[in-house]
């Protein structure tokens, strides 16, 4: 033993042990081997724009975990572009900043990492099933480093991995199952119940105390917030007419949906919406029906959606006031012109003292509405329940 001690006694032994990696440095592995097994480098853009995705790399907070990256983000203009072009990161994004008020990013607050950082869907069809299962050793390396408080799994792919790792994740972290984004804008678009619960998977991951306050406003999507400005809410009001009065009459046709999509209009048209509208605008000579699909037409792209959940537009009044004034205009000119037929012609007779003149900027959104109602024995009778009140 004596010799044994004087032949490692010149060796310099120490008690520090070894510093396990940071998230950082682990990401850097990631980065390393994604690019080792894809067919084309990572750009610098690429991975700068991943790399605040995946951060902060401190300890604790929250960490979204996806699937796969879309191939065709403008890495090129920073992650912020990359967010908003993308309707699964805005959707995520605007989810994440209603259940925390205002208070977190997927920017500047919470970890967003793919479960196959790098690779595409399309890329992966290509990569060897070994690669993928390293990358997966990565990232469950890389949720070690991290500690996160909370793991929100969004989507099958997923959450099955997430509970196949089971308990090499850290015990401390919570994790929490929901739908992928995708799953809820794009393939159930206009399902009003995979959103709410999508919301509120978000809200209790994150741990917002007043989740059910905010879960409640998503019932109010088939109508006007209560706050909303008066003259949007009958600017919704005449939309609502003039959509039974372009698909309801004198065929009844299927009427269009509310759109639940940020940046478009009131209602979502579909392809054989478009071409009703298109087909009775182009008939000649103009008559009633073409000018009311041409005033729904252009008034529907002039209420744009501004949330993936809220009831929150954007409106401009000037822009539908001039609507307003060319379709009057248009009904004085088919009146003028014997182009209405007689019931049209009693309807819209201002010897009946309906046809009321602009009076104010804020009144001519409720002239607009008298004149309507003169329409209303076209309209089915159930129309009175869609009056603003």
């Amino acid at each position: 033993m004596d010799s044994l001690t004087q032949q490692i006694s010149h060796l310099d032994i120490t008690s520090e042990a070894v510093e396990p990696d940071t998230a950082d440095s682990v990401f850097e592995k990631i980065s390393r081997h994604a690019g080792s097994i894809r067919n084309s480098p990572i750009t610098a853009d690429e991975f700068q724009a991943t790399k605040q995705l995946a951060s902060p790399f401190s300890p604790g907070g929250a960490l979204f975990l996806l699937q796969d990256p879309r191939k065709d983000h403008p890495w090129s203009q920073g992650v912020a572009a990359v967010i908003s072009d993308c309707p699964t990161l805005a959707a995520l994004e605007e989810g994440a900043r209603i259940a925390s008020e205002g208070k977190l990013s997927l920017v500047k607050d919470i970890s967003v990492l793919d479960l196959r950082p790098f690779i595409s869907p399309e890329v992966r069809q290509e990569v060897r099933h070994a690669d993928i299962e390293g990358l997966y050793s990565l990232v469950v390396e890389f949720i070690c480093a991290k500690r996160p408080d909370v793991v929100l799994c969004l989507g099958r792919d997923a959450t099955d991995n997430a509970r196949a790792w089971g308990s090499r994740l850290p015990p401390a972290s919570k994790l929490f199952y929901t739908l992928h984004p995708s799953s809820v804008i794009n393939y159930n678009r206009h399902c009003i119940t995979k959103r709410k619960k999508f919301l509120g998977d978000i809200l209790r991951a994150i741990g917002h105390s007043r989740s059910s306050r905010i879960l409640a406003i998503l019932d109010t999507r088939t109508t006007a917030a209560p706050d909303v400005d008066p003259a949007l809410s009958w600017t919704m009001h005449i939309l609502r007419i003039l959509a039974f009065l372009c698909f309801q009459y004198p065929i009844r046709k299927a009427l269009p949906l509310l759109n639940l999509t940020p940046n478009r209009g009131y209602y979502c048209l579909q392809p054989w919406h478009i071409r009703l509208l298109r087909l009775r605008e182009r008939q000649q000579p103009p008559s009633l029906p073409s000018l009311l699909c041409r005033f729904f037409d252009l008034l529907n792209g002039h209420i744009t959606l501004d949330s993936w959940y809220l009831p929150q537009y954007r409106f401009e009044l000037d822009s539908v006031l001039r609507l307003v004034r060319d379709f009057v205009e248009g009904l004085e000119n088919l009146s003028e012109n014997g182009l209405l037929s007689a019931r049209e012609q009693q309807l819209l007779d201002p010897s009946k003292g309906m046809w009321v003149k602009f009076q104010s900027v804020r009144g001519s959104l409720f002239d607009i509405d008298i004149i309507l109602s003169r329409l209303k024995p076209l309209v089915p009778p159930d129309i009175s329940s869609l009056s603003p009140s």
